[in-house]
């Protein structure tokens, strides 16, 4: 197992203006990829959503594999279990598409997604030690990785209007970008040192703001009441900081500042998209919630 000494990792306040610059021309070219795909057609959407949760989990299993030791003899394995992990994603885009969905199949997956969640939470405030990562990388990849993911057609089935989607995309982003802002900017006071050194509450309460002022303006569009729509700011916001927090615990079990490469700027597709992998669960009850009684 890696030393738990402090990492300087990829977050607040540890960048240089290159960097930050790096960060911006890659966050814009995947708000372009990921908006245009959603313009052409939800299907293209989905689509460039399954090649990005099937890296997220290479990633995954990556990150594992430098604590867990496991899984080391074939190199080709990690490969396998990711392409294992999004099966249950193309079950769902499957069934998006042919217009029906089986009754049982929505509550399954989500009953599975939250109980990994809360799991994954318990871990990371050291209830237990890694218990959901010691799990065989098969169970993982289907009930884990598997279940959050094939949550987003799901999604799209149950909620047409893709208004809604896309507001919590627009607030995830400007939660995570509000937060490192202000830490750099104004970050003092540590936050979990043990999991983030360079985390900082300023950062956490700039990254509220910045939810709730990006919900905040999607209020009218959406129809909602303004003071209700910066509470799903706040709400959304909340949920993104947990999965940046459980994705940093991972980190710093395989003693990496970054879970892959990928993205100038941000390290990998875990580092980019671990708020929106969290909060599934969590936006699919609440947008099943607004279709029944709002």
């Amino acid at each position: 197992m890696t030393s738990t000494d402090p990492i300087k990792e990829n977050e607040e306040g540890g960048k240089s203006p290159s960097d930050l610059s790096r960060r911006m021309k890659t966050a814009f070219f995947i708000g372009l990829v990921v908006l245009s795909s959603l313009y052409v057609h939800p299907i293209a959407f989905l689509v460039v959503f399954g090649l990005i949760f099937y890296i997220l989990g290479l990633e995954f299993y990556n990150l594992r594999n430098k604590f867990l030791l496991r899984d080391r003899k074939n190199k080709y394995l990690h490969h396998g279990l990711a392409v294992l992990s999004i099966i249950p994603y193309l079950i769902s885009l499957w069934f998006y598409m042919a217009g029906a969905l089986p009754g049982p199949l929505p509550g399954t997956i989500l009953l599975f997604a939250l109980l990994t969640s809360v799991i994954s939470i318990t871990d990371m405030y050291g209830y237990t030690y890694s218990r959901l990562y010691k799990l065989p990388s098969w169970v993982l990849a289907i009930f884990f990785l598997g279940t959050h993911f094939s949550l987003l057609p799901l999604i799209f089935f149950v909620l047409p209007d893709h208004h809604w989607f896309l507001a919590v995309l627009f607030t995830i982003w400007a939660s995570d970008s509000a937060a490192y802002m202000f830490g750099k900017r104004f970050g003092r006071r540590k936050l979990y040192p043990k999991l983030s050194p360079r985390k900082t509450l300023e950062g956490l309460v700039g990254g509220f703001a910045g939810g709730m002022v990006m919900m905040g303006l999607f209020c009218s569009w959406l129809n909602l009441d303004a003071y209700l729509a910066m509470g799903a700011g706040l709400l959304i916001a909340i949920g993104v900081s947990m999965g940046d927090l459980v994705e940093s615990r991972m980190k710093r079990l395989a003693g990496v500042k970054d879970s892959g490469v990928l993205l100038p700027g941000h390290g990998g597709i875990y580092d980019r998209f671990d708020g929106l992998f969290f909060i599934l669960p969590y936006v699919f009850i609440a947008l099943v919630y607004w279709r029944q009684f709002y």
